[in-house]
């Protein structure tokens, strides 16, 4: 028998959806009226929701960001029009019409108890686990559900972290039953996040830094203007990887990068490069753009 232990740790809450490529770099997808206020406000808080794309095959084509909604639901299917900016991985080529797989991230929840998807059983009265006691016997274990991102559930009642809970098999279980079992491991992975907090202290992923330390950002910036459609691919996702919630971060990088030289005109038009691809409305929101442009 195997058997886990609920742990605490992070899970996004995503919405799936069947898009269709719009162009080069865009897809359109639209989301149920359930999710829309959770998007919208969002959106209005201008916060820069993640987008995972797949083939329909289930395999990973590329990935993006919540590039924008509709202002009118579509009262013939109660769903909302979005569209995102994707950035093929690979050798994949966004060809418009061409059906993708959608993931759209609307928030991670942090540090709550969660489970194995397959631990959770169902009977007439809701979801339950078999859980197992310090005496090894097991009890019918009620809990409550919440979000769900492929095998790990959220578990809102009935457990805590630490709890021993059944794997698998199921057969011949009944309460008070004792068991021998063997404890799996549990890898625990945090998700990519768009937590408030994080984004206002400047988070970057580390596959964003390996890029500044690839080519000085200035680099990717020249690149983008470059004949070489190869090149200018390169640049895009290496600056789609940086993003507006790295912001800080690449406006700190310019600064130390050229504060030395003294080069003061050529530092202030980096960073108003950086923040023109990042998108409008960045400007008003950091403080520190404007003490980056004054100095030098």
């Amino acid at each position: 028998m195997q058997a886990i232990a609920a742990y605490k740790g992070d899970i996004p809450f995503r919405i799936a959806s069947l898009g269709t490529v719009d162009s080069s770099n865009t897809v359109v997808f639209t989301i149920a009226q359930d999710y829309v206020q959770a998007v919208v406000k969002r959106v209005d808080a201008r916060e820069r929701l993640p987008v995972e794309a797949e083939d329909r095959a289930g395999k990973f084509f590329g990935y993006g960001f919540l590039r924008g909604v509709d202002n009118q639901m579509d009262t013939t299917t109660g769903t909302l029009k979005c569209s995102a900016t994707i950035v093929p991985d690979g050798d994949h080529l966004m060809l418009r019409g061409m059906f993708l797989n959608i993931y759209l991230t609307v928030e991670v929840k942090h540090g709550v108890t969660l489970a194995p998807m397959q631990a959770v059983q169902h009977d007439p009265e809701g979801a339950f686990v078999w859980a197992i006691k310090p005496d090894q016997t097991v009890t019918h274990q009620v809990v409550q559900t919440g979000t769900a991102d492929g095998a790990t559930v959220e578990i809102q009642k009935g457990l805590s972290p630490g709890n021993l809970v059944v794997t698998g098999p199921f057969n011949n279980l009944h309460e008070g039953r004792k068991v021998h079992y063997k404890l799996a491991q549990v890898d625990v992975k945090r998700p990519t996040s768009s937590h408030p907090d994080e984004v206002a202290a400047g988070q970057i992923t580390s596959k964003a830094l390996d890029w500044l330390q690839i080519q000085p950002l200035e680099g990717w910036f020249s690149d983008l203007q470059s004949s070489d459609p190869k090149v200018q691919k390169l640049a895009q996702r290496a600056l789609t990887e940086m993003g507006t919630n790295s912001l800080p971060w690449i406006l700190k990088f310019l600064s130390e990068s050229t504060e030395q030289s003294g080069e003061g005109d050529a530092r202030r038009l980096n960073a108003a490069q950086a923040v023109r691809f990042a998108g409008p409305g960045v400007k008003s929101e950091m403080p520190a753009f404007a003490a980056l442009l004054k100095s030098g």
